[in-house]
């Protein structure tokens, strides 16, 4: 049994329980509940209270991008930005943390740094015209990556001598 529960600008406006397939703004019959007014659709694999919907749907200023606000229960929290992507990491037991950065108007992850990790570095990407990782920096040691004409690749490449 299913529980799926609509909001409309935060506001709860139904509930109901059903063993039958979800459909979002029509059903089998035709009619179309929603014509053109359904934009933001979020789902979860658990019932939000109705202070979470809040958070999730208005983040406080501090809270760069999308992260939900929910408290972590493993000690882990994780930031995003409104693409989904992976933005900062915090133990926040240990107080490690990471950033990961990504290229601007692409979901290209472009950069990592880590702090307080048994692994300390920085990486950083770079991608050629086509999309493809042309380059991997970690601190320092460059790794270079060579495509053929179908793209796939044909090598990696550490200060000229291949990998």
């Amino acid at each position: 049994m299913s529980v799926l529960e609509l909001y409309l600008e935060t506001t709860g406006v139904d509930t109901t329980s059903a063993n039958t397939s979800l459909m979002l703004g029509g059903a089998f019959s035709g009619y179309y509940l929603m014509r053109g007014s359904l934009d933001e659709v979020r789902l979860f694999d658990r019932a939000l209270t109705a202070e979470e919907v809040q958070l999730v749907m208005n983040p406080p200023a501090n809270n760069v991008g999308g992260s939900t606000g929910l408290t972590p229960t493993d000690g882990l929290a994780y930031q995003y930005d409104l693409n989904g992507n992976r933005t900062g990491f915090n133990d926040l037991v240990s107080g490690s943390s990471s950033g990961y950065g990504y290229e601007t108007n692409s979901n290209r992850l472009s950069s990592v740094n880590a702090t307080n990790i048994q692994l300390d570095a920085n990486v950083s990407y770079q991608y050629n015209a086509l999309g493809q990782r042309a380059a991997k920096d970690v601190s320092g040691s460059v790794t270079s990556f060579a495509y053929g004409l179908g793209g796939e690749l044909l090598g990696e490449y550490e200060a000229g001598v291949v990998q």
